[in-house]
């Protein structure tokens, strides 16, 4: 009797049991435990640069590699040169291969950051740098053409040119200096010759000597009519002038022009895609200026020094003024000169296909 009433007991304690479990544990009462989770994964990996040291020069193609290690995986390494993704590798050895010269975002020679940065799958990082030299034996060419015997003109290639040499790393012998005079406001014009259509083209063969790597920038002032530029009174038309150019085979070309419907000549000299060409004026516009300058021409030179105005035009504060912001600092510029003078210009700019965005083109050594 005593025996089945305890088997009634037990069996009555087990169904309460089991009916009320679902509810305890709704209640937050649990009959069984859950187990603790799993600590959160905050120890980050560890990353070593292992190709390169601080100092190392890279020339052309190269190869980074890297270490990593983390208490649980390391899922990538990432690897970046200066502000260029070099992209990432998943297998063991961690490298990636990058050929600075014949990439789509080359390197101008300099010091930069050599990149590594290692991560796991609790997205806990960690970066190794070291600084390296690129050495790809660049060289910064350029022709300069003051193109009439006012004195403004004169005055602005010889401004261009001081520029060039004073800010951007380019040797007084690879500028091929072109005026009509021989001094300006008391200075002598180290000119290589006077400004004639013979001289421009003698100018230009002088470039050909460029090679891919190179960087060459076209600079004229003076006069000039639709499709036509004047040097010293010698007509050029924008098709020789382009003839003149395209046997120029160098890694990329910026074009500046000044004088009046300059503007034409971008039909003639957009032919190649390494190009990147600015002019004063639309086709069917003037060019302006005042006596001591020609507007377009001398801000170009205005903007990029960092004597002058390169603060200003460098919007985004990276101590480099970029060909985009150039050309917009030169319009603004305009802009507030056109009240003044009570005149209507409107600089033009075409960017070809290798260049691309110019925010990212520069000149020279980049840094003013």
């Amino acid at each position: 009797m005593k025996k089945g009433l305890l088997l009634k007991f037990l069996l009555l304690f087990i169904g309460l049991s089991l009916l009320l479990m679902p509810i305890s544990n709704a209640l937050g009462f649990d009959f069984i435990p859950d187990p603790d989770p799993p600590p959160a994964d905050t120890q980050p990996p560890t990353v070593d640069i292992t190709s390169h040291s601080n100092g190392a020069i890279i020339s052309g193609e190269f190869t980074v590699k890297a270490n990593a290690n983390d208490n649980v995986a390391v899922t990538r390494v990432s690897f970046a040169l200066g502000t260029i993704n070099l992209g990432y590798d998943t297998d063991v050895q961690y490298e990636k291969s990058y050929d600075i010269m014949n990439a789509d975002f080359s390197l101008q020679d300099g010091n930069y950051l050599l990149i590594a940065i290692a991560f796991d799958a609790a997205g806990n990082y960690a970066v190794d740098e070291v600084t390296v030299q690129v050495q790809n034996g660049q060289e910064f060419l350029a022709l300069v053409v003051g193109g009439e015997t006012e004195e403004r003109f004169t005055r602005n290639a010889f401004g261009f040119y001081n520029t060039l040499i004073d800010h951007y790393s380019f040797e007084a012998e690879n500028i091929y200096l072109l005026t009509t005079r021989t001094t300006i406001d008391g200075n002598t014009v180290p000119r290589d010759r006077a400004t004639s259509s013979a001289n421009v083209q003698w100018a230009t063969n002088q470039l050909e000597t460029a090679d891919l790597n190179d960087q060459v920038i076209i600079y004229w002032t003076g006069h000039g009519g639709t499709d036509i530029i004047s040097a010293d009174g010698d007509l050029i038309s924008a098709s020789s002038f382009s003839s003149y150019l395209d046997d120029i085979d160098c890694g990329k070309m910026f074009i500046f022009l000044g004088p009046c419907h300059s503007g034409s000549f971008i039909d003639d000299l957009n032919d190649k895609q390494n190009r990147a060409i600015y002019t004063s004026c639309s086709t069917n516009q003037s060019g302006w200026g005042n006596g001591t300058h020609s507007f377009y021409p001398w801000l170009i030179y205005k903007g990029l020094d960092s004597d002058m105005d390169a603060d200003d035009a460098d919007t985004n504060n990276n101590n480099k003024v970029s060909l985009f912001e150039l050309f917009n600092y030169c319009v603004d510029y305009i802009n507030t000169l056109e009240s003044q003078y009570n005149f209507t210009q409107d600089p033009q700019r075409w960017v070809g296909t290798e260049i691309g965005n110019d925010a990212n083109a520069y000149i020279g050594d980049e840094i003013f």
